[in-house]
């Protein structure tokens, strides 16, 4: 009898230790807190668009309890500064990396690096030539170039004249898909492109792009920025040469500015992003992996055409300004 109550005390003792020992495992679990660290291309204050982004990253950071440290190159056209500061984030180990490449070729030694240290990588708006990342969350930038050029075609119709690309960095992914897409929606008004510059993604160096453009082709109608900087710098150069109502001033990427040319009649149209909700997948993905969970390949964050017509419409203004709204 003494012998059977001793096994039962020994019993009750092992279920005891295993529901500690259960319940302590949980909290560290539940406590854990994820480091995640965001590279970007950019000073994240340069750009509308990078701020967006980074915001839609810091909401899903704090609800899945991460830590996130974002450090930014100086410059878009940097890809070493960026590949500097990317080894230095590698030594500092998290637990993923959220990365904007700055080139498409030059900064796949460090991807690299960063799976071969058991970093989980999520590429976010800008992929690479070679596919390392985990996973990617961006634009279909093919299919907004596409929708610009449809756009810029329908404007077109019957009318005459010439057409004007303003690119922002030359070589990487997002210019290169853009461009191609919006040749594509043009169709048989892709004849009509008699330019394609670069900006580096500088409004000042757009401006001058655009101001040449408007002297050298006096035949210009319509003048496409294929991003936030190229958008403003040449729609700035329309307003200030007085060819507003003249010129069509289409392009991609959202910012006050930019709205407020639209309803000044400056710009005509453009294809918006939808770069919170691009920072806010970005960084659940990166929880997922890092927990062992499956997520899609290749996300596509969504594309809008907004024009004069449908700027006030609700589900556009969420989108436009989602600081208001938050998701």
């Amino acid at each position: 009898m003494r012998r059977y109550k001793i096994w039962i005390a020994a019993a009750v003792m092992l279920l005891v230790c295993a529901f500690f020992g259960f319940w302590i495992a949980q909290g560290r679990t539940e406590n854990t807190r994820y480091t995640v660290a965001f590279v970007g291309k950019s000073p994240v204050e340069s750009s509308d668009f990078w701020t967006s982004v980074r915001s839609g990253m810091e909401m899903a950071a704090e609800e899945y309890g991460v830590e996130l440290t974002c450090c930014y190159s100086d410059a878009e056209t940097n890809w070493e500064e960026q590949n500097k500061i990317l080894r230095d984030v590698i030594q500092e180990h998290p637990n993923a990396i959220l990365l904007a490449p700055a080139s498409y070729t030059e900064t796949i030694p460090v991807m690299e690096e960063i799976k071969s240290e058991g970093i989980k990588l999520v590429l976010v708006d800008s992929e690479a030539e070679r596919q390392i990342q985990d996973a990617v969350v961006s634009t279909d930038n093919v299919e907004a170039g596409k929708k610009l050029g449809t756009y810029v075609r329908q404007l077109m119709r019957d009318k005459e004249g010439s057409i004007a690309l303003i690119g922002h960095v030359r070589g990487v992914s997002t210019a290169i898909d853009r461009e191609e897409g919006f040749r594509e929606g043009l169709q048989k008004r892709e004849k009509d492109i008699v330019d394609v510059v670069f900006c580096d993604s500088r409004y000042d160096v757009a401006y001058e792009e655009a101001s040449e453009l408007i002297r050298s082709h006096p035949d210009l109608k319509v003048i496409a920025g294929l991003n936030e900087y190229s958008t403003i710098g040449a729609a700035r150069a329309v307003r200030d040469l007085g060819k507003q109502g003249q010129i069509y001033m289409v392009g991609i990427d959202s910012s006050m500015e930019t709205i407020t040319m639209l309803e000044a009649h400056v710009v005509t149209g453009i294809i918006i992003q939808k770069p919170f909700n691009m920072g806010y997948v970005a960084m659940e993905d990166a929880v997922k992996l890092i927990q062992g969970k499956p997520v899609e390949k290749r996300t596509n964050s969504g594309t809008k055409l907004i024009t004069r017509s449908n700027l006030n419409v609700e589900e556009n203004q969420k989108i436009l300004f989602p600081f208001d709204s938050k998701k």
